[in-house]
């Protein structure tokens, strides 16, 4: 064996050399267009509004309500009238 071939890269290996750097690079590539659609979808996204919370004096109407003894049958007679509604239309 001569000092020169120990340094040397045989062709196989120089071969396969070149293919796991193309798989990697192939690899960089496709993260680093998954990571620029992300984020540039969450820097363009339009956020949802919060819904508005209701004012005190509407609070204390709806506590009101939630507490009457008649609460459920009022309930079921307002979604029935709306149901009726629904199928007439």
């Amino acid at each position: 064996m001569q000092d020169n071939d120990y340094y040397t890269i045989s062709t196989g290996d120089f071969h396969l050399i070149l293919e796991l750097l193309s798989y990697s690079s192939l690899m960089f590539a496709f993260f680093g267009f998954f990571i620029g659609a992300v984020s540039v979808f969450l820097y363009f996204y339009e956020p949802v509004p919060k819904p508005k919370r209701p004012c005190i004096k509407e609070r204390y109407y709806l506590a009101k309500l939630i507490r009457h003894p008649h609460f459920n049958d009022i309930l079921c007679y307002s979604l029935k009238n709306h149901l009726l509604l629904k199928i007439s239309i």
